[in-house]
């Protein structure tokens, strides 16, 4: 029988948090996708690993956006910015 494990919410967004770190420090060595381009939901969704619901949570909690013909679109720079911000923000919270 599998193991289920049971996890505070808490600590499941700041695993959340330390795997999107993850992601994006291994996207800085070989980044496919400037800083500064602007990337649809979609492709910020598949370079975070998350659906686009997701994204959209994030959006709509203060992650940067810029629209651009009623559609959001991203800049990968901003979005590394928020995220170690949102990162440091859980940290703070537990200690």
């Amino acid at each position: 029988m599998d193991n289920l494990a049971l996890f505070r919410m808490e600590d499941f967004r700041a695993f959340k948090g330390e795997i999107i770190d993850e992601i994006l420090k291994a996207m800085g060595s070989a980044k496919a996708v400037s800083e500064d381009k602007l990337i649809s939901r979609t492709e910020l969704a598949q370079i975070l690993g998350v659906s686009k619901a997701s994204i959209t949570t994030y959006k709509n909690n203060g992650m940067p956006y810029k629209m651009v013909k009623r559609r959001p679109y991203f800049k990968l720079s901003e979005v590394e910015n928020y995220m170690d911000l949102k990162n440091r923000k859980i940290k703070t919270k537990k200690g």
